[in-house]
């Protein structure tokens, strides 16, 4: 039996070793760890590493958030090692400075500030004609005089109230229930507010379903973000994101070209909104950009959604700062005897590991008002005397002895001969 225990064991040593990228977290599951918590709003006091596992762990809400574990080296290079609200050190190899950043999204950045459609008005539309005769794009305005443009879609605006005004492939109406415009729609009332846009899918994965011109920063981080729900449970709708410079193209959506996060596919659910989020970082684009929503399913039955609250905006980030240490070495050894002559002067130095707050020295046991890694001693008289010198931080302390032998100055004296 002890023989199977022991086959068990290094069997899962061998599996664990394996494993690289998790087998440090499956490893904290079998050993005691001391818990950390580390939030943007509060100091975090420096914490030592004693060879038990340390979990740097955030408490703050992860609803659209983005962590970064960040390990700083001496030299303030900084490697993202964690992207998730815990990070466990395992080893006195990953001890040091780490910074949690903490991304969410910031509503006073919002480029899309009517993406609840509550201010849409069927008497604030504009509908212009494409080349092939077909009413659109259709533009929504915030205002009577229609000078703020508040979105524009490609699908076709049908008036009415019967019931059936969105039985057409690529149509839309902005309302408070789908079933108001079709007869086989859901009665699901709007995720905020009591607006949203209902579509039926068009057949053509270029035709958008909305857009917006929106200015870009490059090499920023924004937030996207838009409700999603199945207004009839066949073939649900599957969205795509994009930031362009024209009109998106096949070719833009078939190589990603522009892409916010991956497609958002539907669930069948009528009752249900789903949220799709997700962090962008928009590179090299810059300036005057057009943010726009298509439907990658082109299925002709079914193909039947709805969207609210879309955003998208700035990011705050906010951090903190955690450092794992351990007491200082002494570097070399720890005893040294020396043999020197009255009137010598001898530098006696701490050499330890870089992680010290402070020095302290000692002359035969008595404190000196000194506290340099470094110390010039000068024997006047003779006799036996030692030095302490000992390195400092929060975990502990470590020293170096010096025991110093003055031996007295030899006096030679020359002898003439008459």
């Amino acid at each position: 039996m002890a023989g199977l225990l022991k086959m068990i064991l290094l069997l899962l040593i061998l599996f664990i070793q394996g494993m690289p990228s998790w087998g440090n977290e499956l490893c904290s599951m079998f050993m005691p760890e001391q818990v950390i918590v580390v939030n943007p709003d509060t100091p975090v006091p420096d914490v030592c590493y004693t060879g038990e596992a340390i979990r740097l762990k955030t408490t703050i809400s992860t609803v659209n958030k983005k962590y970064e574990w960040v390990r700083i080296a001496s030299n303030n290079n900084e490697s993202v090692v964690a992207t998730n609200s815990d990070y466990v050190i395992t080893s006195v190899n990953n001890i040091g400075r780490y910074k949690l950043r903490v991304y969410s999204p910031n509503p006073n950045e919002e480029a899309v500030p009517n993406g609840d459609f509550e201010n849409v008005r069927d008497n604030r539309m504009k509908i212009d004609s494409d080349n092939s005769g077909d009413e659109v794009p259709v533009e929504y305005f915030e205002d009577a005089a229609k000078t703020e443009l508040l979105f524009t879609t490609d699908y076709k605006y049908v008036a009415g109230s019967l019931g059936n005004e969105l039985y057409g492939e690529g149509t839309h109406r902005v309302g408070e229930y789908a079933k108001d415009f079709h007869s086989n729609f859901c009665s699901t009332p709007a995720h905020s507010g009591t607006k949203f846009l209902i579509a039926n899918g068009a057949s053509n994965q270029t035709t958008r379903v909305w857009f917006k011109q929106v200015h870009i920063t490059p090499n920023t981080r924004y937030a996207f973000s838009v409700w999603g729900l199945s207004v009839h449970p066949s073939v649900p709708a599957k969205l795509a994101f994009f930031v362009t410079d024209n009109a998106i193209t096949s070719l833009d959506i078939s190589n990603g070209i522009g892409q916010i996060g991956q497609e958002f596919s539907f669930t069948s659910s009528t009752t249900v909104w789903t949220e799709f989020f997700v962090f962008w970082d928009s590179g090299e684009f810059s300036g005057i950009k057009t943010l726009t929503i298509v439907n990658t399913n082109i299925a002709s039955s079914g193909n039947d959604f709805a969207i609210d609250d879309v955003s998208f905006c700035g990011v705050n980030t906010e951090e903190n700062d955690v450092s794992v240490r351990v007491s200082p070495s002494i570097i070399g050894d720890t005893i040294e005897n020396i043999d020197v002559c009255e009137g010598d002067t001898n530098t006696l130095d701490i050499s330890a590991t870089d992680d010290v707050d402070s020095y302290s020295w000692t002359k035969n046991i008595d404190p000196m008002m000194v506290t340099t890694k470094s110390i010039d001693v000068k024997s006047v008289v003779t006799g036996n005397f030692t030095y302490v010198g000992t390195a400092l931080n929060v975990c502990g302390s470590s020293f170096v002895t010096y025991n110093l032998t003055v031996h007295p100055q030899v006096h030679t004296r020359a002898i003439s001969h008459n």
